[in-house]
């Protein structure tokens, strides 16, 4: 479902590309804090270390994320996994660690995403499949599904659309 969160990722994807900056969409596809940082979150990650997503998302998240775009040279990659360990993350008031499994989509133009936002900003149900082999992402007609991922040993896909009644 299309959330707040995925709107100001996307966007912020959009300006920054615009700008003239790296950038990567993140997804995340394990969290062993799954109350925090369910599967499907979305955020956009720029060159400087800038996040944006989930309002409760750290800097130091997308500092991590940075870091590895940099240090493996994401430019020249169609899409990556990555591992972060967040320490002492507080949840609940309690301090706890936090490792999450990510998949880094390295973007390369603005159009790709701005056709999705457009699609879905006027209420239009879409589903983003990414080609885990080839790292080629393509937008088809979406269904209301409860679940806003769907991830196999081929694809990911990314449903957004309006909320679906009942969740």
């Amino acid at each position: 479902m299309f959330g707040a969160s995925d709107y100001v990722a996307l966007s912020a994807a959009c300006d920054w590309l615009r700008n003239g900056h790296a950038v990567a969409l993140v997804t995340v596809v394990h969290s062993d804090d799954a109350a925090r940082y369910a599967m499907g979150a979305l955020w956009a990650v720029n060159d400087r270390g800038e996040i944006a997503g989930p309002a409760d998302t750290t800097d130091r998240i997308g500092a991590g994320v940075a870091a590895v775009m940099r240090e493996r040279d994401f430019a020249e990659r169609a899409l990556d996994w990555c591992d972060i360990a967040v320490d002492a993350l507080p949840v609940a008031g309690v301090s706890k660690p936090c490792s999450l499994r990510l998949l880094v989509e390295p973007q390369h133009a603005e159009q790709p995403l701005a056709r999705l936002l457009e699609r879905i900003v006027r209420g239009e149900h879409v589903a983003r499949r990414v080609c885990l082999t080839t790292g080629e992402a393509s937008l088809h007609p979406g269904r209301q599904v409860p679940a806003t991922l769907v991830l196999t040993a081929n694809d990911l896909i990314r449903h957004f659309g309006p909320p679906v009644p009942g969740t």
